[in-house]
């Protein structure tokens, strides 16, 4: 099959929705016979190899599954670099069974993937259908692709690339992995890398750093609007979770969030609200005369300046209050939520840190990893800090796990604040903040 710019764009808009902005991103399409597969750049240049292409692309869903993978390469960028082949072997089975089983039906079930790999070896790890209950790699196999009816107690480790990595090292060595096709490229051992630490054009579609956050940003995006939700135990729900994590680290708060809970109280550089204002202008020139400029031009009198009344469109200047939770708990979250908060810079320019204290930073410094904490954590503190600034409205981003005293709670409704309240971690609720407001999940506020 021969690719050209506008098959491309016309399969990423038939698999992922007519206005997906993934189908913008590929550019230039060229024949790169130098590559065994296909690969797609940072700046938008898509390769293949046109044998490669004959042999497997027979049809739109396949294209689809050849481009997915490509595009997942940057998301998933960060378990790319590990350096060797059996490495990249546990990147690309998750990046397969993701579009196999939550983009099942753009990709026929990953129908090029099957075409691809044999059912039987390592390479069945790659594609669902296989036979691999009698190998070693069979239980590992089980977790990208469980069997009906497996019941929740079928697993033995968690399901992450990192975990699937390490389980793949004790059952495999480089020698039985030294033949599986890889689509795209990766960097392996020996891979030529530049004086400035660059690796070569097609290593970097594999590295996440040389994308920018904006479009992978834009990217997660299509991706989570079109992906499904797998039936089955184990794999089914934790691909998902697995799937929601990554695009999270690249989404970031969606615009009419922060418009709806925006404050004149605080400045930053959101679209302001805009409204129409009666304003009254002078001219030389009787362009919309008041009624007195008539009474004098009836007199006899023409006026030196005329007053007249005219609508036009002002913008009210407003900004976000925006309260993060940097206490001992959640440590461990704080990576996935800087990395949605990085897509606000330009918006944004400082941010409340809390714990028991409330710490104003820029965002570019919290972004740099300038956390400042007490390690424990309250709700009194963010009510001392809204009632004393005046805020009429406040996004609290937390774990969920704190207080609010009742007289500060009554303090702040008696002063009308709204909180939206934004949970991570798994808390589903917050007793002590959604009498304030709307209490929400970290990806029900992503985009």
């Amino acid at each position: 099959m021969k690719i050209k710019l506008d098959t491309v764009r016309k399969t990423l808009r038939w698999g992922l929705g007519a206005e997906c902005f993934s189908a913008t991103i590929i550019k230039t399409v060229t024949e790169d016979p130098t590559q065994p597969t296909a690969y797609i750049t940072p700046d938008g240049l898509l390769g293949y190899n046109p044998n490669f292409t004959e042999q497997y692309i027979r049809c739109p869903e396949d294209l689809f599954s050849l481009l997915l993978h490509e595009l997942l390469h940057p998301l998933w960028g960060h378990f790319l670099r590990a350096g060797g082949r059996l490495e990249n072997i546990a990147a690309d089975a998750v990046i397969n069974a993701v579009i196999s089983r939550l983009y099942s039906g753009p990709s026929l079930g990953g129908q090029l993937f099957t075409n691809l790999y044999k059912a039987r070896g390592v390479g069945g790890l790659l594609r669902s259908g296989s036979q691999l209950d009698a190998e070693p790699i069979g239980r590992v196999y089980r977790r990208l692709y469980p069997a009906p009816y497996a019941g929740p107690n079928a697993h033995t480790f968690p399901l992450t690339t990192g975990e699937l990595i390490r389980v793949l090292r004790i059952l495999l060595d480089e020698v039985q992995v030294k033949d599986v096709l890889l689509l795209g490229s990766h960097r392996e051992p020996g891979d030529k890398i530049s004086a400035n630490g660059e690796v070569s054009t097609e290593d970097q579609s594999a590295d996440s750093t040389n994308w920018d956050r904006d479009t992978l940003g834009q990217i997660a995006g299509d991706l989570q609007s079109a992906m499904g939700e797998p039936g089955g135990w184990g794999a089914g729900s934790e691909l998902h979770q697995m799937m929601q994590s990554v695009l999270q680290t690249h989404l970031g708060f969606r615009e009419d969030i922060l418009l709806r809970f925006a404050t004149t109280r605080r400045v930053d550089r959101l679209d302001g609200k805009r409204h129409l204002e009666l304003l009254q202008r002078v001219s030389p020139l009787p362009i919309h005369p008041t009624r007195l400029d008539l009474v004098l031009l009836a007199g006899g009198a023409y006026p030196l300046h005329f007053h007249h009344h005219v609508l036009e469109e002002t913008t009210q200047r407003q900004g976000v209050a925006l309260y993060l939770d940097v206490s001992g708990s959640v440590t461990s979250f704080l990576p996935q939520i800087l990395g949605i908060l990085h897509r606000l810079q330009g918006k944004l320019t400082t941010i409340y840190q809390f714990s028991t204290e409330v710490v104003e930073t820029s965002l570019e410094s919290l972004l740099a990893g300038e956390i400042e904490t007490t390690y424990g954590t309250d709700f009194d503190c963010i009510a001392t800090s809204v009632l004393g600034a005046g805020f009429e409205r406040a996004i609290v981003i937390t774990d969920g796990y704190a207080s609010l005293s009742a007289t500060l709670r009554e303090g702040l409704q008696q002063q009308g604040v709204h909180l939206l309240t934004v949970l991570f971690g798994g808390a589903s609720e917050c007793k002590s903040l959604a009498p304030l407001g709307d209490v929400l999940r970290l990806d029900e506020v992503c985009a």
